[in-house]
């Protein structure tokens, strides 16, 4: 192609027809740049083809993700609602102490040892650059937002983890009940829920109770109990809220993950 327009190039030259030459340069100037135009265009489409297909990919990883953070994030609510139950019901116990048994009271108390921390998946979309392949404006807002939702629901389990560890559990040892509520959260499989092996638990050395258990009274009557458990009730209610709220954001999540592989289908 180049050669046979060279040729009818040199051909008007040495006809002296200028005007039709220069005409004619313009003309091949125009078909060059339109040649260029279009091969730009067909990598462009080709780049976008290959963009949608890892768009795809990424679509289904996050479904994948954000169905097992959902899972993961149920299972924390539950747990919370279990302690709130049960420090509500060890508060009853200490309001109306008539008939109480210890071990009722005990396995109330028990229920408040766990600690429960929602540890999400998060995915590497912004710092990996990946984030651009989503085109949905709305996901990508929210896909942007998400370890911001993560991190403040985690600065509230943190202040309960630090509670536990510094206040509750030496309180635990001072009131003199720490041996039997680890023998209670030893001989419960549901406790090693975070264990990789989840049979695990079922190894540990058994041990007695105490030989020396707090009298039943002098626990009804210990008013830091009473504070750590109406604590615990706070403290949990408080990180549902955030977890439900935290739970709408998936679902919205979820929902446009879904609508956008449904599009590309």
């Amino acid at each position: 192609m180049i050669k046979l327009f060279r040729t009818i190039r040199q051909r008007m030259l040495k006809e002296n027809r200028f005007s039709r030459y220069f005409l004619y340069a313009i003309g091949e100037i125009v078909l060059v740049v339109i040649g260029i135009l279009i091969a730009l265009q067909i990598n462009m489409w080709n780049e976008g083809r290959k963009d949608r297909v890892k768009e795809q990919v990424v679509l289904t990883r996050l479904i994948e993700e954000f169905n097992s953070n959902l899972l993961q994030l149920d299972a924390k609510i539950q747990m919370r609602e279990e302690i709130i139950r049960s420090s509500t019901a060890a508060l009853d116990y200490m309001d109306h102490p008539e008939g109480v048994h210890r071990d009722s009271l005990m396995t109330r108390i028990n229920a408040t040892t766990q600690t429960p921390t929602f540890d999400p998946i998060i995915n590497d979309l912004v710092s990996s650059g990946n984030i651009r392949l989503i085109r949905n404006h709305q996901l990508n807002r929210l896909l942007t937002e998400w370890p911001t939702y993560v991190i403040q629901l985690a600065e509230l389990e943190q202040e309960h983890v630090e509670a536990y560890r510094n206040i509750i559990q030496p309180a635990f040892i001072r009131i003199g009940i720490s041996r039997d509520l680890n023998k209670l959260f030893s001989g419960n499989n549901k406790n090693y829920s975070f264990l990789l092996d989840k049979n695990a638990g079922s190894e540990i050395p058994s041990f007695t109770e105490s030989q020396r258990p707090a009298p039943l009274g002098d626990l009804l009557s210990n008013t830091e109990l009473e504070g750590m458990l109406s604590n615990a009730i706070v403290i949990n209610h408080l990180g549902n809220l955030e977890s439900r709220s935290l739970r709408v954001r998936i679902m919205e999540i979820l929902d446009l993950l879904q609508q956008e592989t449904r599009d590309q289908e």
